[in-house]
């Protein structure tokens, strides 16, 4: 039987699913064939973004200056970003 996969939009977080998952991320991974095993969210996230053809900024200090205010990992940079400067 073949398992259809998620669409990639379902797989970015989006309003009130802020915080992402780790199989989340890895699902996602999957689809742009990145080899996500044993790496970090943030690493993650990073080459996804590269994929995508954007900045890999995550959890970077650029999200002090960001005005990528549509960018479906601003939530999670902002909260990576808070907790690691508190």
């Amino acid at each position: 039987m073949i398992q259809r996969m998620a669409s990639i939009d379902t797989l970015h977080p989006t309003g009130t699913d802020t915080l992402l998952s780790h199989l989340r991320l890895q699902a996602l991974a999957r689809q742009y064939l990145i080899a996500a095993t044993g790496l970090d969210n943030t690493t993650l996230v990073r080459r996804i973004q590269l994929i995508e053809q954007h900045v890999d900024c995550f959890a970077t200090p650029r999200v002090r200056t960001c005005g990528e205010v549509s960018c479906p990992w601003r939530q999670d940079c902002l909260t990576k970003n808070a907790s690691e400067t508190t």
